[in-house]
């Protein structure tokens, strides 16, 4: 299904790229409001614990996607309209893709996210947030050759004190059970004027987020200024677990504003 107007016309489908801490039943639960609301809703990157092939929601259609070849099959089904939410180090790649498919983009979210300059690398951005936080804790990291942390993932400990610390209690033992290993892009994002230019961005601010804490949100919103901006007052890293209603209500104002 896809979010319809008062005349019927489709006003956008929504694509949640989940990356780290960000499971694919964390991302159901902000896609399954903006579903009720007549959104069509996919999620990109997110899997079920030790699997590839996420069982559907029976409010919308979900589909685990590899980038980018089914990414490109998403967005050649979805037609112009389609709205990519990135949380986290996902604003990486979500700035990416933003570069390589504009023409399909309608417009590009970032959920409390990386949102980096042209030319500057995960690794930068992640050093940044290491000198905030001091200590990654019981966060597993898997070093390549050069001595690069090539993956990821959190630990319990380092979850429940900087990712969620205002989220539900079930919520956090779900995100827990389900969390994996992310891999980190490796080299510099590369971006133009020309086509990531084209595509309107949206930032929605985490004012309580400990990992991405708000100076450095607010440092990377006038770095590179997006179209608009939304704060989620009392958000810690985890929106979708911490205020799923309230952010479904963002994601559906944006579907609606971008048609």
């Amino acid at each position: 299904m896809a979010i319809s107007g008062s005349q019927g016309e489709t006003q956008g489908v929504v694509v949640f790229i989940g990356r780290g801490g960000a499971t694919r039943s964390s991302a159901e639960m902000p896609l399954r409001g903006v579903a009720r609301s007549g959104a069509a809703a996919s999620l990109q990157g997110t899997t079920r614990s030790g699997g590839s092939r996420p069982a559907a929601a029976p409010s919308a259609p979900l589909r685990g996607l590899s980038p980018p070849r089914g990414f490109r099959v998403e967005l050649g089904s979805a037609g112009p309209l389609v709205i990519l939410v990135g949380h986290s180090m996902a604003g990486m790649s979500l700035s990416l893709m933003m570069e390589q498919f504009p023409e399909t983009i309608k417009a590009a979210v970032f959920l409390t996210a990386f949102m980096p300059l042209s030319g500057s690398s995960a690794m930068e951005m992640i050093s940044e947030v290491q000198a905030r936080i001091q200590s990654w804790g019981d966060t597993e990291f898997v070093m390549g050759e050069n001595g690069i942390p090539i993956s990821f993932k959190f630990g319990n400990t380092f979850s429940r004190q900087i990712l969620y610390q205002n989220c539900p209690t079930e919520d956090v033992a779900l995100g827990e059970l389900l969390r994996r290993k992310f891999p980190i892009i490796q080299g510099e994002v590369a971006f133009s004027e020309e086509r990531y230019g084209r595509v309107p961005r949206v930032y929605v601010v985490a004012k309580d987020d400990k990992a991405i804490w708000e100076e450095l949100q607010r440092k990377m919103i006038a770095g590179n200024p997006p179209d608009r901006v939304y704060e989620m007052e009392g958000s810690d890293h985890s929106a979708f677990f911490c205020y799923p209603s309230r952010l479904a209500a963002i994601l559906h104002e944006i579907s609606c504003s971008y048609h």
